[in-house]
């Protein structure tokens, strides 16, 4: 699944014209992806060999997707409706939750290969 997600970072990063959309962010955008497609290349080639580094490649794809997600909520400002930012807070939480299953998970597998 990371390969599919670093392919989907690089094509991202190098061929999606982001200029229009994100005007003053598309450098930071464009280096995110990139950032993106690096960090989860090297996730899954680290999980697959069952190299201990993994966890940290794996923090780093993490906060990357962190980095993008505020900088999509920076880049598209929600409306001055309270709900609006509930639904982004409920977001992060989420998908903090799912960051915090796949780190346990990688623990109990770097334990198991070593």
């Amino acid at each position: 699944m990371l390969g599919w997600l670093s392919i989907a970072g690089f094509m991202w990063g190098f061929l999606v014209p982001m200029e229009e959309a994100f005007g003053k962010a598309d450098p930071v955008m464009r280096v995110l992806a990139i950032s993106y497609g690096v960090f989860a290349i090297a996730s899954c080639v680290g999980l697959f060999k069952g190299r201990s580094w993994v966890r940290y490649a794996i923090w780093a794809w993490m906060a990357t997707c962190g980095l993008t997600m505020i900088t999509f909520v920076i880049a598209f400002p929600v409306t001055n409706s309270l709900d609006g930012y509930i639904v982004i807070l409920g977001f992060f939480v989420f998908i903090a939750l799912i960051f915090y299953a796949v780190d346990r998970y990688v623990s109990k597998y770097l334990r198991a290969t070593s």
